[in-house]
Order: structure tokens, then sequence, then C-alpha cells
């Protein structure tokens, strides 16, 4: 059996039979013959599968925006992705999407991700709502053609403030402690911050400028030096700077 596409873009199949019958007087018999299979139908189809932002950006900077598209349907389609800003709904002032529409062409089943700088120079503090489309005239599924997410846009200079410190004594031959400091600022965990501070055992400075960079979650574990150590004395962590 030999499956295959038409020219006109419809399904099309051949079925072949073949005896092994020697001479005229045999017989071949075909009986119960079923063929079954998936329809198959062209269409055109786009679809934003995901819109990537960060979860906030200081105002003035330039963040990237990535978007993937995908080409869902049979034909190669050549068509338009696009990133627009609406901005907090006070009224207030959107950020610059460059490099938009950006025009790309993708065969059946392909996907690809574009990328949008967005210059948040001016813009209104708040959430932005980001809506990435994909724009096909012929698309005859309207349903996935769009995604958005939301991006804050935070005031150059915003406060970060130390939200807590956990503390931990590690044991051994000799002792040690751990310090986990959380970075805050009003938008919650603050990623990349550098944490500057001094460890004290039993009251006394034994190690000044220790420093660590927050992670995703706005942590940072900073570590003491080793010191033998008896029941009843302290370790203690000193935030000096937070840059």
């Amino acid at each position: 059996m030999t499956c295959g596409q038409s020219a006109n873009n419809k399904a099309a199949f051949k079925v072949r039979f073949r005896t092994n019958a020697s001479n005229s007087a045999e017989y071949a018999y075909v009986d119960d013959v079923e063929i079954s299979g998936t329809s198959f139908e062209p269409v055109h189809d786009v679809a934003v599968m995901a819109i990537t932002a960060p979860a906030s950006v200081v105002a003035g900077d330039i963040a990237t925006i990535d978007v993937t598209v995908e080409n869902q349907g049979t034909f190669n389609e050549t068509f338009d992705v696009t990133l627009t800003d609406t901005p907090p709904p006070q009224g207030g002032t959107a950020g610059v999407v460059t490099d938009s529409p950006q025009t790309i062409t993708l065969g059946p089943g392909i996907s690809i991700t574009v990328s949008f700088p967005w210059d948040t120079v001016g813009a209104t503090p708040g959430g932005h709502t980001l809506v990435a489309t994909a724009v096909l005239v012929t698309d005859e599924d309207m349903a996935d053609n769009s995604l958005s997410t939301t991006s804050t846009v935070v005031e150059a200079g915003s406060t970060v403030y130390v939200s807590n410190i956990v503390m931990a004594i590690i044991s051994g031959k000799k002792y040690s402690a751990t310090a986990i400091v959380e970075i805050f600022d009003a938008l919650g965990g603050v990623e990349g911050a550098t944490v500057v501070g001094d460890w004290y055992f039993k009251g006394v400075l034994r190690l000044s400028g220790v420093t660590e960079e927050t992670g995703a979650n706005g942590t940072a574990m900073l570590t003491s030096l080793e010191t033998p150590a008896k029941t009843g004395d302290t370790f203690t962590f000193t935030v000096t700077d937070v840059a």
C-alpha cells in the first residue's frame, strides 16, 4: 500500500495485491479488507506558543521579550508577529516596543522564537501587559493567535531592604555558621543584589566584608570561618551593605 498527498493537497493512496499463482488454473481470493487511517484536511493555522518577559524591569532599562510561534497548519506560511505594551489602567505611558512587527516564514510543524526589545524609558511604573500576536489573514483557528504576560516597571532607585536572616550552625571537629539573608523590595525578592556583611564569634569580629549575590528568590547564603566552640558560644552576622 502506498500513501501520499495529491497535487490538490488532498489525501491519496493506492492498494495493490499480487498472487503467487503459477498458472491460470489457480485462483487467489481477497476477503475482509479493511483500510483505516486519519483523514487529512489542509488548514491554515499559526499559533503563539509562549511569551517570556522579566517579572520586573527598572524604569529606563531595555528588556528582551521572547515570543515563540508555531505553524500548526499544512501550508508554508508567511505572517507577522507583533508585540504591544498596555500600561497600567490609570492612563499611564507604555514602553516602546521596537522591531514590531517581525515577518517570518515557517513550514508546517515548525516553530521559532523571536525577540523584541522593550524600552521602558518614560514608561509608567506598575504592571504592564505585553501581548504577542501572530497575524495571518487566512488563519482558520484564531483562538491561539495571541498570548499575554505581565511585567512590572519599577522606579529607578526603589528601596531594597533585609527582609529576614536565617542562621544555622554547622557542627564537626570545629564549628561554623551560615546566614541566609533575604533581600526584598516592593515587588518581592530581589535577584542579583550583593549582600555585604561581617561575622562575629562571641562578640569579636572574625571575618569582615564577606559578600554574596542573591539568587532568583532574593536570598544569599554567607558562611563564617570554622572555629572551636562550646555550648553557649554565639555566632553573629551583621549586614553592612546591600548593593
